[in-house]
């Protein structure tokens, strides 16, 4: 999401800084993986009772299985805790000090880290869908486009609005199929609270209102390139939803392809976006 924040910096008439750009990068990721690495921390009970792990779903199985200890997965999470916070006073001192920049990053941490563990744990509140579409959808690009000197934020918040909603769909289509390893080890996350089927009609008119955003934003000038394939990748990812849905109801196997279709088909997305942005 570096990436697209940078590229609509860049539309908006500010060349990409480098230097800029790779300390962004290091402070997304590492921010990223810690949370990835808390998630695995807080749920290892969860995803031991998992049978229908995916490649982006049901946790990586190194915990629960016993390949990695806990101990392990906290000092990770730690030491890339550290590179953040190193990172971010780095950016703010030497690259760019923008008031705004601190604080997005701060809130994207915390949304990250509290996602799984106490005392908010997120994921088990029903709100920590929204906010992980947040942190990648709005925080993570919204840092980059400001570190990179980006004016036009009409089309910053229309575009990662775009993204806020495909991410939270997203989301969605990764939980679907751990209903109910979660609901056995009581992470009330939305799909469980929702059910599944409420919660894929929560999927479906999300990437329905994105693609009409995407629609919308030619109208800001946005390249109708970028919008036409936005909106068709969006338009793939509920058909791909639809799927899995059809497919779990009917009690099929075999769908963790169409996750990772749909997970690609979005970064797939946000990267010919970026391209056709950078001016």
């Amino acid at each position: 999401m570096n990436v697209f924040g940078s590229a609509i910096a860049s539309y908006s008439g500010k060349p990409i800084d480098l230097p800029t750009f790779l300390l962004i990068q290091l402070i997304i990721s590492s921010v990223q993986l810690s949370g990835q690495t808390a998630n695995e921390y807080a749920d290892v009970e969860g995803d031991a009772l998992n049978k229908s792990r995916t490649f982006f779903s049901g946790g990586s199985g190194m915990l629960s299985g016993g390949r990695i200890s806990k101990r392990t997965a906290a000092v990770v999470t730690a030491v890339l805790v550290a590179v953040a916070v190193a990172a971010s006073a780095a950016m703010f001192i030497f690259v760019r000090g923008d008031q705004l920049i601190l604080p997005l990053i701060a809130i994207a941490f915390f949304l990250a880290i509290e996602y799984s563990l106490k005392p908010l744990q997120l994921e088990s509140s029903g709100t920590g869908e929204v906010a992980m579409a947040f942190t990648v959808g709005f925080f993570c690009p919204a840092v980059a486009f400001i570190a990179q000197g980006g004016s036009e934020f009409g089309v910053m918040l229309l575009l990662t609005t775009v993204a806020i909603l495909t991410t939270f769909c997203l989301l969605i289509m990764i939980e679907y199929p751990d209903y109910e390893a979660d609901k056995a080890s009581g992470k009330n996350n939305l799909v469980v609270r929702f059910g599944r089927e409420q919660s894929f009609w929560l999927g479906t008119v999300a990437l329905l209102i994105a693609a009409a955003l995407s629609t919308i934003s030619i109208f800001f000038n946005v390249p109708v390139f970028v919008a036409t394939f936005l909106v068709l990748v969006i338009l793939i990812d509920a058909i791909a939803l639809n799927v899995i849905r059809i497919r779990i109801l009917s009690k099929g196997k075999g769908f963790g392809w169409l996750t990772t279709m749909s997970i690609g088909l979005y970064a797939l997305a946000i990267g010919l976006a970026s391209l056709f942005l950078i001016r």
